[in-house]
């Protein structure tokens, strides 16, 4: 099985009304067709490196805004003194790269305009293995939800198949 097979078949296995070896595996080789023909990887492309985790960890929210330690230390201080508002670690200790911050507070400093103007180039977030195999349980949980009460059997696969 390929790395992320055993991923879709397991999910396939729990959500799946079949219960035989032949059927899971018709079910599976028929629910993989469907995630290509969905496009399902530049889906999960898409969405991954449009949206923020809640928390991020300092080293990648610099690496995201662009901007140094030093920066970012100028702007919550600035923050803090106009808005009295303190950006705080979620989890670890303040300005520690290894700390948790909330995305939406640096997301304030950045909209307030605390963050400097001129900024190091950005980087892209990483998209994890564990975050790829969430979103492809979640798609193989999704097609059996949009499927019909019954889950056609082996004949109706192929049938359809042929006819498609």
């Amino acid at each position: 099985m390929t790395k992320y097979g055993s991923c879709v078949y397991d999910q396939v296995r729990r959500v799946s009304r079949s219960r035989s070896i032949e059927a899971l595996e018709e079910t599976n080789r028929f629910v993989w067709r469907r995630l290509v023909a969905d496009d399902l990887l530049n889906k999960f492309a898409a969405t991954a490196l449009s949206k923020l985790p809640s928390t991020l960890p300092l080293s990648d929210a610099l690496g995201h805004f662009g901007i140094t330690l030093d920066q970012l230390r100028e702007a919550a201080a600035q923050a803090e003194a106009k808005l009295e508002w303190v950006l705080r670690a979620v989890q670890g200790f303040p300005f520690h790269l290894d700390a948790l911050y909330s995305t939406g507070d640096l997301g304030t400093l950045d909209l307030c305009g605390f963050l400097p103007e001129e900024r190091l180039e950005r980087r892209r977030r990483e998209v994890s293995d564990r975050g790829f195999k969430s979103y492809l349980s979640r798609a193989v949980q999704n097609h059996f939800k949009a499927r019909s009460v019954r889950e056609p059997g082996l004949f109706e696969i192929s049938c359809a198949e042929s006819r498609g």
